[in-house]
């Protein structure tokens, strides 16, 4: 099992969650808590197939490196004034760069 990819992609799950969780109370941030979430989702899925080791892991990372690019791209649209969302680009692209 890859530790150190679950760490990545587990660190990339809680920043998600947290950036959302933020966004929600900021106004005109909706977009940026769906992405989140949506990226979270997708991130946990990927745990469990790489935690059971999926056959369908390699499947799913081409999906989440997508995602996980899509997420730090919305969130560095907030990164100088939310820090949740600065935090949230930076472990997307690590976790995209990891499923690549």
């Amino acid at each position: 099992m890859d530790t150190k990819m679950l760490e990545i992609i587990a660190k990339c799950i809680n920043t998600c969650e947290e950036c959302a969780t933020e966004c929600i109370s900021e106004n005109g941030h909706s977009e940026c808590a769906m992405v989140c979430r949506d990226c979270a989702d997708v991130c946990s899925l990927l745990y469990k197939f790489i935690s059971r080791k999926s056959q369908n892991a390699d499947l799913l990372k081409n999906l989440c490196k997508e995602i996980c690019l899509k997420c730090a791209k919305e969130c560095e649209k907030h990164a100088d004034h939310l820090p949740s969302c600065r935090a949230c680009a930076e472990a997307c692209r690590e976790c995209a760069e990891a499923c690549a």
